[in-house]
């Protein structure tokens, strides 16, 4: 496509008007989600791609006399093809980017943790040799956590448990991840920012403790407070319980 593109702009007098040929627009789409797929470091989504390549090829085939019935047949051939292969491979079998070494047999009826998952299927990768005994800590911690849920916040990449129990303070961040990516880090200009928001949450909503699930723990918010004033308490082998200690006597 890159040749095709730099053809065109060298046979055609009008060069600006090139610039807003297909070609290159879908050019500059690709650029712009591979730089988005390294970025947010999430799930492969840049195979969506794939149908609206085959068109554009499609496109060029039909300026073409000789073989252009057979050309045409073998991309949509092609095309059907990937698309049942990606379907299989990510809506069926669920070969993300963690699960892609799991074995999904091992799965247990979500139901066993919580009664708003029934007819899903569990099983993680931290835990894969373990799933039943990982969702009875997690059955646990979901019971303690509503016995327990006033004037906390509940920090957890199991994003179920605050809808479970009906929880009406949400944590600053869905994700934590430590390379910068989740939130400013102390080298990020914006982190002042960002720690004077979190702890002004904190504060105004009277926050007592905070309850971490594996695999997080105080590390993961103690960026913005004083590690003095956090006393930490474990509840069972996925759930821990921080205690805030004065961690807000300045900003009263």
């Amino acid at each position: 496509m890159i040749i095709q593109i730099i053809k065109d702009f060298n046979l055609n007098n009008k060069k600006f008007q090139s610039i807003f040929d297909s070609n290159f627009i879908f050019l500059l789409v690709v650029i712009v989600v591979i730089i988005n797929q390294n970025l947010i470091k999430n799930q492969n989504i840049i195979f969506f791609l794939l149908p609206i390549l085959f068109g554009l090829i499609q496109v060029k085939i039909n300026k073409i006399h000789k073989f252009r019935n057979t050309l045409i047949f073998l991309v949509i051939l092609l095309n059907i093809f990937i698309s049942v292969k990606y379907h299989y491979r990510f809506n069926v079998d669920r070969k993300f980017i963690e699960l892609e070494n799991v074995d999904k047999s091992l799965s247990i009826n979500s139901s066993a943790i919580s009664s708003r998952l029934k007819g899903l299927k569990w099983i993680t990768i931290s835990s894969s040799n373990e799933i039943k005994n990982e969702a009875q800590l997690l059955k646990d911690s979901i019971n303690f956590l509503q016995n327990n849920k006033d004037e906390s916040l509940i920090i957890s990449y199991y994003q179920f448990i605050l809808t479970d129990i009906d929880h009406s303070f949400y944590p600053p961040n869905r994700w934590h991840t430590d390379d910068g990516v989740s939130y400013p880090l102390k080298t990020n200009k914006f982190y002042p920012l960002y720690k004077s928001f979190y702890k002004e949450k904190l504060a105004k909503y009277k926050i007592k403790k905070i309850f971490t699930l594996y695999p997080l723990n105080e590390n993961d918010f103690n960026f913005v407070l004083d590690k003095d004033c956090i006393k930490t308490t474990k509840i069972n082998k996925l759930l821990l319980k921080h205690d805030l200690l004065k961690c807000f006597e300045n900003e009263q």
